[in-house]
């Protein structure tokens, strides 16, 4: 990502903005700045948890921090703790009740039939409040999601597919909390309209 990106998440009260080494918060109504931190580096994903005054921030490198925004401060870094060298650039959301988040985690695919290495996701389930793993969902080969997103009483997850043919490998999926329920197919151009990272991993 250039130098100029910035990455923008809003909630009723205040407005975060990430340039990747600084978060910067604001109050929405007067855009005054009242809060700056520098805990991450590349850091370009945040999210305003709906329940609690808290916002979450999410690096590539891959750490979370968590900000108490009652305080202005710092509460917790976690570290992504089986990613191995790859970059954790898919998204992430908070649930409806904001008791927990769920993190989209990429590992080396072991698919060796592609010239460029292909990567692999699983979810992982971690506690609001103690910051801990309490949960890890298809530790597959077959996905790489890039999105995740809440809606109705579950989950839309958008990505890959490795186990199908590249031209109809793209998928949206709905997760229930326990697993996939539902699946269907969307093609290149309509995945590059959900996330940015969709030609990068379209290999």
């Amino acid at each position: 990502m250039s130098s100029g990106y910035k990455f923008t998440v809003y909630n009723d009260k205040y407005t975060a903005v990430l340039t990747g080494q600084t978060v910067k918060i604001f109050r929405k109504d007067s855009k005054e700045e009242i809060a700056r931190f520098k805990d991450l580096k590349y850091a370009y994903r945040a999210a305003f948890n709906p329940a609690k005054n808290l916002l979450v921030v999410k690096s590539t490198q891959p750490w979370f921090a968590f900000y108490c925004l009652e305080t202005m401060s710092l509460l917790c870094k976690m570290k992504v703790k089986k990613q191995k060298n790859i970059a954790q650039d898919s998204g992430f959301c908070i649930s409806h009740d904001g008791s927990y988040l769920l993190n989209i985690e990429c590992n080396p695919s072991k698919d060796t039939d592609t010239l460029i290495p292909r990567v692999a996701s699983h979810l992982v389930k971690y506690d609001c409040e103690t910051f801990e793993e309490i949960g890890r969902f298809f530790e597959t080969d077959t996905f790489k999601f890039l999105v995740i997103e809440r809606h109705k009483d579950g989950y839309l997850l958008a990505g890959w597919d490795w186990s199908k043919p590249r031209d109809s490998s793209g998928i949206m999926a709905f997760f229930d909390g326990q697993a996939i329920t539902n699946t269907y197919g969307v093609n290149h151009s309509e995945l590059e309209t959900i996330s940015p990272y969709a030609e990068i991993y379209y290999q």
